[in-house]
């Protein structure tokens, strides 16, 4: 037996919009303000979270309990502004995290950073829910697809940021 329309309806008042959410990312090194990062960021996930498993074997027996947690890497779409400052603000920041010229690398301390990315509702300044990401740092930056029939298209690139954890805030 199925519901009807008017019982859907009532149980689902509205559903969140994929597409209204605000980031809020400042680079430990500078270069692009989070403000002009946040709206030209064109896609962003929310943070996953996986719950390891230890197996703990008693007479032949196998039961399995939590292990640890992990938070996996999220990736960000930017459209590549005509300056390349938000492109050139990830260089800066991978360069300092790693020189390839000297192969340095700097303290964690200094190049993580966190990051809150904000899912917005329909009415202006509604939050309808907020992730903290924490020890956010980039681990990897694509290339920006360049073709000669893509005349009316914007170029981007997207970034995969790997993190320490996460919290929802609201």
């Amino acid at each position: 037996m199925g519901i009807s329309l008017t019982e859907f309806k009532a149980k689902v008042q509205d559903v969140a919009r994929p597409n209204r959410f605000l980031l809020n990312l400042a680079s430990p090194v500078g270069g692009a303000d989070s403000e002009s990062l946040s709206y030209i960021c064109k896609g962003a996930q929310t943070p996953s979270k996986t719950i390891g498993e230890i197996i703990l074997s008693w007479q032949g027996m196998q039961a399995k309990i939590a292990g640890d947690p992990t938070f996996e890497p999220i990736t960000l779409t930017f459209l590549d502004d005509y300056e390349q400052n938000a492109r050139k603000t990830f260089e800066q920041w991978m360069k300092f995290i790693t020189d390839q010229i000297s192969n340095e690398r700097e303290a964690q301390v200094d190049y993580k950073t966190d990051v809150t990315l904000s899912l917005l509702g329909r009415k202006a300044g509604e939050i309808i829910g907020t992730f903290k990401l924490f020890g956010v740092w980039p681990t990897t930056m694509d290339a920006s697809e360049l073709d000669m029939e893509s005349t009316d298209t914007s170029a981007e690139f997207t970034v995969t940021l790997n993190l320490d954890y996460w919290e929802r805030e609201a």
